[in-house]
């Protein structure tokens, strides 16, 4: 029998989880879904509105970089129930990210074809890396347009997780990810009168739905005013000095940085294994649209070391932060591990709804294995990330985060994947692998409690 210290225990981290659970799962079933209606174009067009996602998942882990290092900050201020602090670290995120849209938009404008066809290498005539760069393209054009509305929706539904609010954001992204699949459907195959749009009607689907999802979570905010009171104020006069502004910027630049670094890194990582041609960005397509759907489990429970934790680091509860952590840790990793024989029990199935070719599927089956044998090393890593960053160690979570990336898997994917003729499944077996040394220092960094840091009080 549970004691009742427990039960209120179980009760909260359901309270945060679940909602950010159920939004991830939806997210990443219909982008699956998604990726599937894609598929049906053929194997070009998978590999080209890949290839586009990946360079919008730049910007989209950068701005996630500018949230986050509000979010240090939001959590405690919000746990110390300083709120004036808790709204300049609102504005904060709101400013910056803002910024940032405009920039990558622009950049992504002029640059998109020429990145794009970084991941190109001829094979034969040219003519399929011909048509997956005129799918990329057109792809990511029209998915620039919905950078400014994901910016003010991750702006928004991060202050609302800081507070302990995650059942708004979880109804905006369930109405969104509803929207962009009834829209994908109709707009890529022209069903019920549409216009057939292939590839573009993806990217119309989704701008339309992050429309939606900000709508919704702009109406909650201002409708209910006692609940979301203190984001009303952020551009008022009720703010902190500057002083307060530079101290987020000083502890959230680690954090940007750090996710710049490794979202360039595993655009880097995918350019490397392209080499080996556009057969194998296809596998790798399918294979991480399946693992994204098993990883939800443990990036519920990093969003939820981030708000619980952090919040109990701000009251000056370490001991009960500490305790709380160990336990987070020990079900996220019990869960992906029932995840992982999930997927590698999947994997030979789910690609044969791909209308691609059968070296495709069987590569695409054989590389989701090897992520479902890493999940629970993934799992471990990314709540570790979470809890140093729960504490504000920015700089630490930057070197833990990036470093090996930089350090051991991009220099071990370019030089197998060019110098050596293994197949790339044993390619990315190493690649993945190379993992353990992340785990370790992982586990090095919170055994020893580095991450046990109030920042909102360090310097008042």
């Amino acid at each position: 029998m549970l004691q009742e210290k427990d039960k209120v225990f179980y009760s909260r981290v359901a309270n945060i989880a679940l909602p950010i659970l159920a939004q991830g799962l939806l997210t990443y079933l219909v982008g699956f879904i998604d990726n599937i209606m894609v598929g049906q174009i053929g194997t070009e067009a998978m590999s080209g509105v890949a290839i586009g996602n990946q360079l919008h998942f730049v910007y989209a882990t950068c701005l996630l970089g500018i949230v986050a290092g509000g979010s240090v900050f939001g959590a405690q201020f919000y746990g110390s129930k300083d709120m004036s602090g808790f709204r300049e670290s609102f504005r904060f995120r709101f400013l910056i990210s803002l910024a940032l849209s405009v920039i990558a938009f622009f950049i992504l404008l002029v640059f998109g074809k020429s990145f794009i066809s970084l991941f190109l290498y001829t094979r034969g005539d040219g003519a399929d890396a011909a048509m997956t760069l005129l799918y990329g393209k057109q792809y990511l054009t029209i998915l620039l347009f919905g950078m400014a509305p994901y910016a003010l929706t991750q702006v928004y539904a991060s202050a609302m997780k800081d507070m302990g609010k995650t059942l708004i954001p979880m109804i905006a992204s369930i109405a969104a990810i509803l929207s962009n699949t009834a829209l994908n459907y109709l707009l890529i195959f022209g069903t019920f009168g549409f216009p057939k749009l292939g590839v573009k009607g993806a990217a119309i689907a989704t701008v339309i739905s992050r429309l939606i999802e900000l709508f919704i979570i702009l109406f909650a905010v201002y409708k209910q005013e006692s609940a979301f009171w203190d984001l009303h104020r952020a551009f008022g006069k009720h703010r902190k000095k500057a002083a307060l502004s530079r101290r987020i910027l000083a502890k959230g630049l680690p954090l940007m940085v750090n996710e710049f670094f490794w979202s360039i890194g595993t655009v880097i990582m995918l350019q490397c294994y392209s080499f080996r041609g556009i057969q194998v960005v296809a596998g790798l397509n399918i294979a991480t649209s399946m693992y994204n759907i098993f990883t939800v489990v443990y990036q519920a429970a990093g969003g939820t070391v981030a708000i619980i934790v952090g919040q109990l680091i701000g009251a000056g509860k370490m001991q009960e932060a500490k305790e709380t952590n160990k336990k987070l840790f020990s079900i996220s990793v019990r869960l992906s591990v029932i995840c992982g024989i999930a997927l590698f029990a999947a994997a030979p199935f789910i690609p044969r709804l791909y209308a691609t070719t059968p070296a495709v599927k069987d590569l695409a089956a054989q590389l989701t294995r090897i992520l479902a044998l890493c999940l629970p090393i993934s799992c471990f890593t990314h709540v570790a990330f979470f809890t140093i960053r729960a504490g504000g160690k920015t700089i630490v979570t930057f070197l833990y985060d990036s470093l090996n990336l930089w350090v051991i898997n991009i220099p071990l994917a370019f030089c197998l994947t060019r110098y050596t003729d293994m197949p790339i499944v044993h390619v990315y077996f190493i690649c993945q692998m190379a993992e353990i040394v992340k785990l370790i220092t992982g586990y090095t960094l919170v055994k020893k409690g580095v991450w046990l840091n109030n920042i909102v009080q360090a310097n008042q």
